[in-house]
């Protein structure tokens, strides 16, 4: 290396998304429950009640609650 840092990013496809160790350039996969809520123009309490009926499809991760994007389109697509 010369005297500059430089990152050597190595790309990764998954799915359709292309995912780098740079993190800047890394595309998201999923949303939280606040973001659903501002996409859909609805509140949070209404998102997480429609999530907890499973009407929106949803990821749980411990205590997080994640929509994926994909699903989410879907969901509104149908």
């Amino acid at each position: 290396m010369r005297g500059g840092s430089s990152m050597n990013t190595q790309s990764i496809d998954f799915c359709e998304h292309n995912v780098t160790e740079n993190t800047s350039n890394i595309q998201k996969l999923t949303y939280t429950i606040p973001e659903v809520a501002r996409i859909l123009n609805i509140s949070v309490a209404q998102t997480y009640s429609l999530v907890n009926r499973n009407i929106i499809p949803n990821i749980r991760l411990g205590k997080r609650i994640l929509v994926s994007i994909k699903k989410l389109e879907e969901f509104v697509n149908k």
